[in-house]
């Protein structure tokens, strides 16, 4: 009976010892699926926020890079716009008009055109330095060149300059002479060849929280106008970039504002409309 319980025993101890094995390698076997578990989560971790880090780095200098080149695209247009504002034809014309008052005696109309184009040389200078102005001085300095090239073709025009009431022109801020190209082609190409009645008129209202700049004249019209450039015997040697400047300008306030800003040109009987709208920026 003792060896029958002792073998008993035995088997039994031997069935114990063989479940604690197999228990054993079990836990053993789930911790190390547990730590290769942990390890690759970590490992797929340390890999997402490396690659993370990477992304936003890449995706920083890229935005960098781009917001370097709009600069340097805006710069590069600022500049074309001067020295399309300050045009040798321009000034010229000037000239020659301070000239002809002189030589004809003209000593105090000489002198009244002469202080007026200091003036406008001087605001155009310190415009040029900005990228934004106040509409106020904007449409000052637009005021006179108008008023210069009314005096230069002897008043066979006049003009309006009609600001909506709603509109505070101190704190609203455009683009220096954005206007000034839109009112030189009226004037060069519409309004030249007229002796009398020639009229200019400039209206600047809100429009769905955009300005609306509106620029018409009572000219030959733009068909008009390219037909007589091309029968013309001396074609006039005025090459204007303007008004493709002034497209680019606005092609890029669009990009810098996230706006809608655009350029409508339409013939009228007679004359043209121009009509320009721009993002409303208000002065803080």
């Amino acid at each position: 009976m003792k060896y029958d319980y002792d073998k008993k025993a035995a088997a039994a101890k031997a069935e114990s010892d063989k479940k604690q094995l197999l228990a054993s390698a079990a836990l053993h076997h789930a911790q190390f699926v547990r730590n290769g578990t942990i390890t690759f989560a970590v490992i797929l971790l340390c890999s997402g926020i490396a690659i993370f880090f990477f992304y936003k780095r890449k995706r920083d200098a890229d935005e960098a890079r781009k917001e370097a080149e709009l600069k340097a695209q805006v710069a590069e247009t600022e500049m074309k716009v001067l020295r399309a504002q300050m045009n040798p034809h321009f000034i010229f014309n000037s000239l020659n008009s301070i000239s002809y008052y002189i030589s004809k005696n003209e000593l105090m109309a000489a002198d009244k055109y002469l202080s007026k184009f200091t003036d406008l040389m001087r605001l155009i200078l310190e415009n040029s330095e900005h990228k934004e102005v106040t509409l106020k001085d904007d449409l000052d300095a637009l005021e006179w060149y108008i008023q210069l090239e009314e005096l230069r073709m002897s008043q066979r025009f006049t003009h309006t300059i009609v600001v909506s009431g709603d509109i505070d022109k101190e704190s609203t801020m455009v683009p220096p002479l954005i206007l000034q190209p839109f009112v030189e082609n009226s004037i060069w190409h519409g309004l030249v060849d007229k002796e009398t009645g020639g009229m200019i008129k400039i209206d600047i209202h809100l429009e769905q929280n955009m300005l609306c700049c509106v620029v018409e004249d009572n000219g030959i019209g733009s068909i008009a106008a390219s037909k007589a450039k091309e029968s013309s015997i001396r074609p006039r040697k005025k090459k204007s970039l303007g008004m493709k400047i002034t497209q680019s300008r606005i092609d890029l306030l669009n990009k810098q504002r996230k706006s809608n800003g655009s350029i409508k040109i339409f013939d009228l009987e007679p004359g043209v409309r121009a009509e320009i709208r721009l993002p409303l920026i208000i002065e803080n």
